[in-house]
């Protein structure tokens, strides 16, 4: 358990005490008829009723939402905790959290009262067997799922039509940590530049050590500023690598082609905002131009330097084709169209936006912002929003730079930036408005030459895709990034302790960002404070069939002797009555919510309450059906009907979730999805305990479905489960829906022999801390979650004598803890604690995934402080659990084609093979990274009608020199052929559970078919892993001493941290009284 009085320092607070008392009182009025309604053996959520009950108080409802009520202190609102610092008020909300969760127990207690049996009693084939005839599949779910899995071959050279994926490995490699060498440079000029002024060099040597501590504590402008440039880099690099890839794709068209000079104008406007373009003759001044204010007074500053400073600013505006890392590549029979680097796949598709090409999209939003401030000038009042003002400058900017073009006279980006900047200094000087200036520069943009010479650029370039070769581009590429001079301050302020410039704005990531440079030219800044190569290199890799078919078939089938408790979360638009029909066969609890509530638009406020107020609840009805289901268990084995019982044979809790997909106006992605992830991240927490499976689909005929009943005509079972097959039958997942439920259940994974290791566990473990290339970082909550995956092994003996092996997959269970504390990445709690339960029930051999550092696709050789694996965490675990052994793996993906399309889809393994190894190009005195495993994923990324894309999770093993001594035992395991085949049968079974099967029969086999990445859920791709699904619980910023009415910017509440930091405070709470009462 975390720390609660660090994790509620220097945070925005949530003091959820005010809400929870109405919540208490509402859940024990009148027998808890608000929340819970039994009926016929089933229990009903209600959690609609309460939430309208609070949002309707509006006397309450100002007090709850108004600076101060429920938040306060949110200068620091991107990060919530749930504890005051006044010890009255964290004890009292302690308190609060514990009757809560009592009272909700006590409701539910009270209406199972003497029907336990049946509430937990439903087997899990009869809820297969429900929810199968629901969708109208065929499906038998009981026999042994067989499929292929054969071991692919990887190759080096091109094997013609043989291929299967084409895989690029792509690294970026920077020498050394340049973050240390920034501070280190710091530090060296800030001691010569005091022992020039002639400062002692004892007090130097005080100074420099401040610096260092400064730095360790994350406390001054170094510190923050280094922070800056770690979360910043990477996407400053791929910005740049990217116009890399352009520049060399231009060399393969014909000269007349437009899209060459078009392609240069881009990768030189990247270096143009740098201050990097050669030859531009340009100084840092020179790259700042002034534009009136809206009101017409005074002019407006635009630095290009600082505007363009974050890299996602160039991430797709000038572009005709997008950069992203799960676009489709085009197969044509047996020959692959492919594009350079994992991380940039072009489709060679134009974006489209609404009925317009993308251009012109953007290029409307100039006389969108002359338009609204004309509106705002009529009403007599002053435009104040300055940011849409510099969105809108800055698409025209990087529009007239990048798109100005004649055919007949080729221009540069330099030549429009130069010819720009003249025009507005003279406007300005003519008085000239900001209406003016946008709708001239919208018009010139408009014209019809630049209009068709930027339809032809983008047909060029569809072409330029379409043709390009296997290894047309050269592999390698050397980039430079540099910190300036600039950044240092003056020698008065460093005898103060300061080193570089201290800020006057809280800006911090655009100012600091001026002086972070990435540039393609050597020569770049001649003064620079540090200047790092990045070297760039890609590699390929091929895949063959195995030449010999005759591999062995593995088997894998689920143990479904086990009791399940169906959970439906469904909308009560209109009467819950009806959706819930369909689903009586396989549900004892049904949890109800409004759509309207979890995404009103009039008001964001009740928005947030509501779905805040809807977490608490189905939380807590959670936690009670827990409590519930452990006694029953516990009183069964006390009555000695069951001998055999096991903890893991408690009842498993199979949710399923209906949201809807319902059109409303402006409804953003949280709103969309809310409930789904909501139910997510309440699993999570509750898979610490139970065995827990969750799965949803969306209701898209939704709408459909109300107007049926507001027209009052009578719907029957029969009519509900006619319009939910309708909406499962179009949905391509519905195979997730039925199968994915299976994979909650224990799997036996057949083994061709006993295995040398008889128990191994692998732990997925990352936080969204783990992730240097996001936005916003260190605002995030340390949120540390996993998942543990035991593997025990079985046998069994048929009636001729012959022994089965097998792997038991026992149920999935999770951790997670609130880890903003100093110790998140050098001893974190939960993780060790999980470790050591592992340990004391005889597992041993402990395989740890986590992300690699700082990303999932790219490995940069620095420091890895954001690892769950590093050396200081290996060591500390041996020291303690010495006869553990600890496999630290990382995951790294990449994506290619699957050849010919008419191939059986099947999943492949690729075990640890030296001779196929690329040389990893770290440094031998830095730590070792190489392959132990792949495998051939079938991650689906392309569109509706070319779903036939494959990728490649490999599995990369880290050595570190300075653990050599406690991983050579887990080392030479990974050498042994035994041994190592238990830890890749292992591999196998991941990513063969994370497959779904063919719903159709095949003879006796049932092929493997594909669903997701084993690993998704967890570390997951961009906004699918659980951190991000977890962080949907937006709200308004109140306002000092402002109602519930008056709004500024959003900031959203991790859902995981909440409701682990209220465990948390809750089981606190109960050792307390436990120990009071003792």
């Amino acid at each position: 358990m975390v720390n609660l009085e660090e994790s509620r320092d220097n945070h925005g607070k949530i003091d959820l005490t005010p809400l929870i008392k109405p919540i208490i009182d509402l859940i024990q009025t009148e027998d808890a008829k608000h929340l819970l309604r039994e009926q016929n053996g089933k229990i009903y959520v209600i959690t609609d009723e309460i939430i309208r009950h609070i949002i309707e108080n509006k006397k309450g409802l100002e007090n709850l939402l108004r600076e101060g009520g429920i938040f306060s202190n949110m200068q620091y609102a991107t990060a919530i905790a749930t504890l005051d610092k006044n010890p009255k008020r964290a004890d009292e909300q302690k308190k609060q959290i514990t009757r809560l969760e009592d009272a909700i127990y006590d409701a539910l207690q009270s209406k199972l009262a003497g029907k336990e049996a049946a509430f937990f009693g439903q087997s899990a084939t009869a809820y297969f067997t429900a929810l199968t005839t629901l969708a109208n599949r065929k499906m038998e779910i009981g026999i042994p799922q067989r499929g292929v899995f054969p071991d692919a071959h990887l190759s080096k050279a091109y094997p013609g039509t043989k291929a299967l994926l084409r895989v690029p490995r792509h690294t970026i490699q920077i020498t050394g940590d340049f973050s240390k060498s920034f501070v280190q440079a710091v530090k060296k000029t800030m001691a010569k530049r005091l022992s020039k002024a002639n400062y002692p060099n004892d007090e130097i040597e005080v100074l420099i050590e401040k610096v260092e501590q400064g730095v360790n504590d994350q406390i001054g402008w170094l510190s923050i500023a280094k922070n800056v440039f770690d979360e910043n880099a990477y996407g400053r690099i791929r910005r740049t690598y990217a116009c890399c890839v352009l520049e060399k794709m231009a060399t393969k068209r014909d000269a007349q082609s437009p899209a060459i000079p078009y392609i240069r104008r881009v990768s030189d406007f990247n270096e143009l905002v740098q201050g990097t373009l050669p030859n531009s003759g340009l100084s840092a001044n020179d790259l700042v131009v002034e534009f009136p204010n809206a009101n017409g007074k005074g002019v407006m500053t635009f630095d290009l330097i600082t505007e363009f400073s974050q890299a996602h600013t160039l991430n797709s505006l000038p572009f005709w084709f997008s950069f992203s890392e799960l676009l489709s590549e085009v197969t044509t029979t047996d020959s692959v169209t492919t594009s350079l680097g994992q991380h940039f796949k072009m489709n060679g598709e134009v974006p489209s936006e609404g009925s317009d090409l993308v251009f012109e999209f953007h290029l409307d939003k100039l006389t969108t912002m002359a338009s609204e401030i004309k509106k705002t000038q009529e009403k007599g009042e002053d435009f104040k929003e300055e940011s849409k003002i510099r969105n809108t400058l800055r698409v025209a900017m990087l529009y007239y730079v990048v798109f100005r073009d004649d055919p007949a006279q080729p221009r540069t980006a330099l030549m429009n930036y130069n010819e720009l900047k003249t025009h507005l200094s003279t406007l300005v000087k003519e008085n000239v408005s900001l209406v003016d200036i946008l709708e001239r520069i919208a018009k010139q943009l408009k014209s019809k030459t630049i209009f068709d010479n930027n339809r032809a650029i983008g047909a060029d370039l569809k072409k330029l895709l379409q043709s390009r070769k296997l290894d047309d581009v050269e592999p390698k590429e050397k980039l430079y990034l540099t910190i300036s001079t600039e950044i240092l301050s003056n020698t008065d302020d460093m005898e103060d302790g300061e080193p570089i410039v201290a800020l006057s704005s809280q800006q911090y990531s655009t100012v600091y960002l001026k002086y972070l440079k990435v540039t393609r030219h050597y020569e770049g800044d001649a003064y620079a404070l540090i200047k790092v190569a990045i070297d760039l290199t890609e590699s390929l890799r091929y895949l063959t069939l195995p030449q010999d078919s005759s591999q062995p078939k593995r088997e894998m089938f689920r143990d479904i002797n086990r009791n399940v408790l169906g959970v439906l979360f469904t909308p009560r638009d209109n009467n819950m009555r009806l959706f819930s029909l369909a689903f009586q066969d396989m549900t004892n609890l049904i949890i109800s919510y409004d759509r309207q509530q979890m995404s009103r638009n009039q008001d964001e406020s009740l928005r947030g309450l509501a779905q805040l107020i809807y977490v608490l609840l189905v939380y807590g009805v959670f936690k009670a059906v827990e409590r519930l289901e452990r006694q029953y268990q516990e009183d069964r084995i006390a009555e000695k009907t069951d001998e055999n019982l096991k903890q893991a044979n408690r009842t498993m809790l199979l949710m399923l979730s209906l949201f809807s997909t319902q059109a409303l106006v402006d409804e953003t992605r949280e709103d969309k999805h809310f409930t789904h992830d909501a139910h997510k991240a309440i699993e999570h927490i509750i898979k610490q305990y139970l065995p827990t499976k969750s799965q949803g689909f969306q209701l898209r005929q939704s709408k459909r479905w109300d107007e049926l009943v507001i027209q009052g005509r009578q719907l029957n079972k029969e009519d509900v489960k006619k319009h939910i097959q309708h909406d499962i039958n179009k949905d391509y997942r519905a195979a997730n829906i039925i199968e994915g439920l299976s994979s909650g259940l224990d799997a036996l994974w057949r083994l061709s022999e006993k295995p040398s290791l008889e128990k191994i566990a692998l732990m997925v473990v990352t936080s969204r801390a783990c992730d240097k290339t996001r936005q916003n970082a260190p605002g995030d909550r340390k949120v540390l979650y996993g998942e543990i995956h035991r593997f025990e092994y079985e046998s069994s003996e048929n009636a001729q004598g012959e022994v089965f092996h097998f792997y038991r997959h026992q149920p999935l269970q999770a951790f997670c803890d609130d880890m903003d504390t100093a110790d998140s990445f050098k001893k974190p709690a939960v993780l060790f604690n999980t470790i050591r339960q592992l340990h004391q029930t005889g597992f041993d051999d402990i395989l740890i995934v986590t992300k690699v550092p700082f990303t999932r696709r790219i490995r940069m050789t620095i420091e890895e402080e954001s690892s769950y694996t590093k050396p200081e965490i290996l060591q500390a675990l041996n020291q303690e659990m010495p006869s553990v052994r600890i496999y630290p793996l990382f995951t790294q993906k990449s994506y290619g084609v699957r050849l010919p399309p008419n191939k059986p889809k099947q999943p492949l393994f690729l075990p640890h093979d030296p001779n196929y190894d690329e040389p990893l190009p770290d440094e031998e005195d830095k730590s070792t990274l190489f392959r132990a495993a792949s495998v051939l994923t079938n991650r689906v990324v392309g569109k509706e009608d070319n779903r036939t894309h494959s990728g490649i999770t490999d599995y990369l093993f880290r050595w570190y020199p300075e653990t050599v001594s406690i991983q050579s035992e887990a080392m030479a395991t990974l050498r042994h052929p035994e041994t190592r085949a238990c830890l890749h049968e292992v591999l196998r079974f991941l990513h063969a559970n994370a497959y779904e099967q063919f719903l159709k029969t095949q003879g006796n086999e049932k092929p493997l078919e594909a669903k997701l990445d084993a690993l998704d859920n967890i570390i997951g791709d961009g906004d699918n892993n659980l951190g991000h699904q977890a962080n949907s619980l937006p709200f308004p910023k109140p306002q000092k001493n402002q109602g519930c009415s008056h709004k500024t910017s959003d900031f959203s509440i991790n859902m995981i941290a909440l409701l682990k930091h209220l465990e948390n405070q809750s089981a606190e709470q109960r050792k307390r009284t436990n120990s009071l009462v003792k």
